[in-house]
């Protein structure tokens, strides 16, 4: 479909094509299996974590390569993200009854 809109499809960048076989293997073989594999080895964090990253080189790829008006609106700045935890459980009410 991209090679329809772009006039050139994943498959021309052989580094980014073989990360996208890997990642559909992977989610093939734990959707099927249970585990996820790429040809015989198991998928370890490490292996997932790069996989991951792959899949954003293949995203911005894609990205560059749609024409503008396909493309989606981007945005600039920074976000704050903040987690909050109790520093102690909170305490229960004791059973009146």
């Amino acid at each position: 479909m991209l090679a329809a809109l772009s006039g050139r499809s994943l498959r021309d960048d052989t580094t980014l094509w073989e990360a996208f076989k890997n990642i559909r293997d992977a989610r093939n073989k734990y959707v099927h299996e249970g585990v996820a594999r790429i040809d015989n080895d198991q998928v370890t964090t490490e292996a997932a974590t790069n996989l991951v990253a792959k899949a954003r080189l293949i995203l911005d790829w894609l990205e560059r390569e749609l024409p503008d008006e396909a493309k989606r609106p981007s945005f600039e700045g920074t976000h704050k993200f903040e987690i909050r935890l109790p520093l102690s459980a909170p305490q229960l009410e004791e059973d009146q009854s």
